[in-house]
């Protein structure tokens, strides 16, 4: 149940984003560098995005049973990144890493409310 590096990456990436794009839907007075958020968003991405690739990898017996995969007669070969795992846990890591930010952010703003 290895999960290949170009999807490690993808999911690193996707965090990176997010964590670039939330930056600037954030007050301007909040001192939260853009760096902080990338890195939360990037951890946050990565850790959901295998967590749901290894999790829905669980299902190799539904998928091989109804068919997920795709198959061309033509040069004989399956193509396995079709299968909604792999998809699935790109929007998995999208939708986690924007939690983990939403979620810094709404903590961060507590505990600034609480020391005044």
């Amino acid at each position: 149940m290895l999960i290949p590096i170009k999807y490690l990456v993808a999911y690193v990436i996707i965090g990176l984003v997010a964590g670039l794009v939330s930056k600037r839907f954030m007050v301007e007075s909040e001192k939260v560098s853009r760096g902080t958020l990338a890195a939360l968003g990037a951890v946050a991405a990565l850790a959901v995005g295998a967590g749901s690739f290894m999790l829905l990898q669980l299902g190799r017996a539904y998928e091989q049973r109804y068919g997920w995969r795709y198959e061309d007669e033509a040069i004989g070969m399956a193509i396995p990144d079709v299968s909604p795992d792999v998809w699935l846990s790109l929007i998995g890591a999208t939708v986690g890493a924007l939690i983990a930010i939403a979620a810094y952010k709404l903590l961060r703003d507590r505990e600034k409310s609480v020391e005044v």
